[in-house]
């Protein structure tokens, strides 16, 4: 329960897919068809780019997924790196030296 790192929703909604052909090997169906599919998410700004299919559905699922994978790796990067930081002030505090806190004289 991390307060300071929110995760990051992913829907569907928030990804730009964009048809486009690829070149390389599989000849004249690659490279006139546009099955090839750029997902970008658009509030992380993430863009992967899935030729792996010879069709655009299969393609798009896959780019969706590893979006969904890519999301929530960093989500757990960024709740390793908030209870490290808390760590890293927790052990550079010294039991015992007190805090000397000076009020104004009246």
């Amino acid at each position: 329960p991390e307060r300071d790192a929110r995760p990051t929703t992913f829907r569907e909604a928030d990804v730009d897919i964009v048809a486009c052909r690829t070149g390389g090997p599989g000849g004249q169906h690659r490279n006139k068809a546009s099955t090839a599919v750029r997902a970008t998410h658009r509030p992380s700004g993430l863009v992967v780019v899935v030729d792996e299919e010879r069709q655009f559905s299969l393609n798009r699922r896959i780019a969706l997924d590893l979006l969904r994978q890519r999301i929530e790796q960093g989500d757990e990067a960024a709740r390793r790196a908030v209870t490290t930081a808390r760590w890293r002030v927790h052990d550079r505090l010294v039991r015992g030296d007190p805090v000397r806190v000076e009020r104004p004289t009246r």
